[in-house]
């Protein structure tokens, strides 16, 4: 019977994708940096302390997350305003209102 390793996931791609985006956000760089970091380290804690790989690919994903937040909501909200202004705009124009 083989000694195998289980599976867990790093979420390497995650705390790629995060990292890229905080180039727009410079909020988000840390959490996007930390990802990375947890990331790469569950690969390494893999073969020695499982629960500490665990805990690491954990991390990464929250991280990751955290910093994708930071960066699309921000963007959200900005294109929200951006829509409603440009509707009461319109809205004004239409009425007859002048400015």
């Amino acid at each position: 019977m083989e000694n195998q390793q289980p599976q867990i996931k790093n979420h390497l791609t995650l705390a790629v994708v995060s990292l890229v985006l905080s180039c727009l956000s410079p909020v988000a760089m840390p959490a996007g940096i930390a990802s990375l970091i947890f990331a790469l380290r569950a690969d390494d804690k893999i073969k020695t302390d499982i629960e500490a790989a665990k805990q690491s690919s954990k991390l990464a994903a929250v991280f990751g997350w955290i910093s994708v937040a930071l960066v699309v909501i921000p963007w959200v909200l900005v294109i929200v305003f951006w829509a409603f202004l440009g509707a009461g705009l319109l809205w004004m124009l239409r009425m007859g209102g002048g400015f």
